[in-house]
């Protein structure tokens, strides 16, 4: 009875067809990011930082920015699936093409970067300094953090549901995150160009398999 009652709150907030897809969004993420170090250790790590990269300085305070993109994430894959079943089985698969992209690039062409050392003692240096402290300088290019967020307010374009002000946030978000993970010193700036170009090709090539009418048509046949 618990059980049925536990479904019950959660299709209140996502509907049954996109729990799935919601919860494996964020497990395949945590698969292509840590996964995939298992494999490309023993690959060349190369650094692609620009000269760009030089003269952006280190602002601890965009780690808040930063952190909150995870929450963001959250909040915006459910409002995908409020939205509609189209418009999940269209963005999310996107989402997974253009992860496996990203896991494989991963493995193939792994990246590095020199982090700065971090003087200041307030809390947006400590939090930080945490962050560099349990994840390592890896994995970045394209930028997942770049990615998830980019994807969430290019689907807000398609939806009727939400509000004008929801579209301007989470747009608004999405550069603010472009900015944090070049100011906390995470990414470079090749690593959220190629964030963009694998996230159109996620949304190309789902658009294409049409992989939204394939899951309706099953939905039929049960």
């Amino acid at each position: 009875m618990k059980d049925n009652k536990l479904v019950t709150v959660i299709e209140k907030i996502v509907p049954r067809y996109g729990i799935l897809p919601v919860i494996f969004v964020f497990a395949y993420n945590l698969v292509t990011y840590y996964g995939t170090r298992i494999f490309n250790l023993g690959f060349d790590f190369r650094d692609v930082c620009i000269g760009l990269d030089g003269e952006i300085p280190l602002f601890t305070p965009f780690v808040l920015i930063y952190v909150l993109a995870f929450c963001e994430w959250v909040f915006g894959y459910v409002m995908i699936a409020r939205e509609s079943h189209d418009l999940c089985y269209q963005i999310i698969p996107a989402e997974i093409i253009a992860k496996t992209i990203c896991l494989i690039i991963f493995i193939l062409y792994p990246t590095t970067m020199i982090r700065p050392e971090i003087t200041g003692t307030g809390i947006f240096d400590w939090i930080l300094g945490f962050i560099y402290s349990v994840d390592i300088p890896t994995n970045l290019l394209p930028s997942i953090h770049v990615l998830e967020s980019y994807l969430i307010a290019r689907a807000s374009l398609s939806m009727n549901k939400v509000s004008k002000a929801y579209k301007i946030f989470v747009w608004i978000f999405f550069v603010l995150v472009a900015m944090a993970v070049l100011f906390v010193k995470q990414h470079v700036v090749l690593d959220i160009i190629a964030a963009l170009i694998v996230a159109e090709l996620g949304i190309f090539l789902s658009k294409g398999l049409k992989l939204g009418n394939k899951h309706e048509k099953y939905l039929e046949k049960k």
